[in-house]
């Protein structure tokens, strides 16, 4: 798992900065990186709150694995969400270099064209190997998905399910609809 994800990052990252595109990857990556924190972040304050933390009565054990889970939860998300903006961004500098670096393709010598090729067949590679820790991240959330439903059903119909339950369920649902339409 993590070492996977450790040679991919090495692997699509030294393309991102070789095609130029890395202040616009690091752009894209700040921001998902603030949305999906500030999701997380809301999701374990409302739980916190709506679990009586602070009271007399407190579920500090619900709430704490809550945190803990969600917060892995969130990691999961932002190693996706990372590695899909490195492949993105190797895909537009592919794209832009290729615009660029020809007029018309009816204008294309057989070399421009055979070029092209073998760039495309280098971003491709690069693609194959980074699916299969892409793969593995997007097992483990939809393996963190179906638990997170599972024990959300169960927790309801044991009759405690309230609304705000249901607003934390929907801000980390979000997160992986964000991390899924990637």
């Amino acid at each position: 798992g993590s070492r996977m994800l450790c040679r991919c990052h090495s692997l699509v990252m030294s393309k991102v900065e070789q095609t130029g595109f890395y202040p616009q990857w690091k752009r894209q990556s700040c921001l998902d990186a603030c949305l999906a924190l500030s999701l997380w972040a809301a999701a374990v304050a409302i739980r916190w709150y709506t679990s009586g933390a602070f009271s007399d009565e407190a579920e500090i054990m619900y709430a704490c694995a809550f945190t803990v889970c969600s917060g892995a939860f969130t990691a999961l998300c932002l190693c996706t969400f990372h590695v899909c903006n490195c492949l993105t961004a190797i895909v537009h500098a592919f794209s832009s270099n290729a615009r660029s670096d020809t007029g018309s393709f009816n204008d294309q010598s057989v070399l421009q064209i055979a070029s092209l090729v073998k760039d495309w067949n280098v971003v491709q590679a690069t693609i194959r190997k980074s699916s299969a820790a892409i793969g593995h991240l997007m097992a483990c959330l939809q393996v963190a998905l179906l638990s997170t439903l599972v024990l959300g059903a169960i927790d309801g119909l044991r009759g405690r399910l309230a609304i705000e339950d249901v607003v934390v369920l929907t801000l980390l649902f979000a997160l992986v609809i964000n991390a899924f339409m990637r």
